[in-house]
């Protein structure tokens, strides 16, 4: 059976979660989020107390067998939300398993994003929420060029305004998914290179 994959990423606090989850109850989709799944493998499911590293083949190993079960189970179309956070990741996804049929990047000021971040009223120990945001966002940014060049060239790239009302942001998600062929007719009625790879370098912080 024939699977599509779609990748939202972005920075924290530009809203990837709420607009994964909105796409995912409007579309036939299976949600992924990256932080929920590595969380429920890590300490069972407690991702506060340290900071965590998950290597780069690791998760696409632990992704590879995830969309395997679910296919198993029927679902044909995923989107994982938080992937990937490195080049490296990307390109041992698609070595293992395929290359998205669509990469949706969220763009939000920074000072808006993490004002978002704070909001959630999230737990300062061990880590302050504040820190917690400075460490995830800088790490996004070190990746965020090469990851944009690399789909921009593929032609799977689209990025979206995330700084605007949630109803122009879905409605930008929700256009960039239907013009894709891979992805037509899955709407629901209910509305709205080959490289090497360093295995041994840690890809993901789970704080």
């Amino acid at each position: 059976m024939s699977y599509n994959i779609v990748f939202l990423t972005g920075p924290p606090g530009s809203g990837k979660s709420s607009l994964g989850r909105e796409l995912a109850r409007n579309y036939k989709i299976y949600y992924l989020s990256i932080e929920e799944f590595l969380g429920a493998a890590v300490d069972g499911g407690n991702t506060q107390p340290l900071v965590e590293f998950c290597y780069c083949r690791g998760i696409v190993l632990m992704l590879r067998e995830k969309i395997k079960q679910e296919r198993n189970n029927g679902h044909k179309h995923f989107l994982i939300d938080g992937f990937p956070l490195s080049f490296s990741q990307a390109f041992a996804f698609e070595k293992m398993l395929r290359m998205p049929m669509l990469v949706v990047v969220l763009k939000c000021p920074k000072e808006i994003a993490m004002k978002r971040f704070l909001d959630r009223g999230l737990p300062d120990q061990p880590i302050p929420a504040s820190e917690r945001f400075e460490i995830l966002s800088n790490r996004f940014a070190e990746q965020e060029t090469d990851l944009l060049q690399y789909y921009g060239a593929a032609g799977t790239l689209e990025k979206i305004d995330s700084s605007v009302d949630v109803e122009r942001i879905y409605a930008a998600a929700a256009t960039a998914l239907e013009k894709n062929a891979n992805w037509g007719g899955l709407r629901q009625a209910v509305a709205p290179v080959s490289v090497d790879i360093d295995t041994d370098m840690p890809d993901v912080i789970i704080l």
